[in-house]
């Protein structure tokens, strides 16, 4: 098993209740889906996965809850929090042409519209506002809206071309 094929998911909240429970922001549409993976993963960072033995997960109001096994109260729930939930590659639905998971970006150049590389996306942050691309190169960083009018194009075995200028620095 690759666990550097696994897509993110979803991500553990605040703490809710007293009895170990915790918010979850889903990523999936609808948000239930994340309810139906057999197996899923935790990490927090960029450290390795780890598999999680054990989640209920339940609905409450637009979103989700759950309680990871063996969390019982709202103290050690609290420790979960910001935790990504991710699940094996393999396990995704099979997309349209075209379509493609995030990470499928990872590790791809970042071009400019003056074809000049700006770096390699180490990572695709969630926002309320728009998926951010975590563009690193050696001495320097970028944080790129992945949102048009900024993408450009996506060739998925080569390159993310973007409208941004090399001197726009996150």
């Amino acid at each position: 098993m690759d666990l550097n094929r696994i897509v993110v998911v979803g991500r553990i909240g605040s703490s809710y209740g007293v009895k170990g429970w915790t918010h979850v922001r889903s990523y999936t549409e609808p948000v239930e889906n994340l309810m139906d993976f057999p197996q899923l993963y935790g990490r927090r960072n960029e450290e390795p996965w780890i598999k999680l033995e054990s989640i209920e997960f339940r609905r409450h109001r637009d979103g989700l809850i759950a309680k990871i096994d063996g969390c019982d109260d709202r103290t050690e729930a609290s420790t979960f929090s910001n935790l990504e939930l991710g699940v094996q590659r393999d396990l995704m639905p099979p997309l349209e042409d075209g379509e493609f998971y995030w990470v499928d970006l990872i590790g791809l150049d970042v071009v400019n519209t003056e074809d000049t590389t700006l770096g390699k996306i180490s990572n695709v942050i969630e926002t309320d506002a728009s998926p951010i691309l975590d563009v690193k190169a050696e001495d320097t960083h970028y944080l790129i809206p992945f949102v048009k009018p900024v993408l450009d194009s996506v060739e998925l075995t080569s390159h993310v071309r973007v409208k941004w200028d090399k001197d726009w620095l996150a």
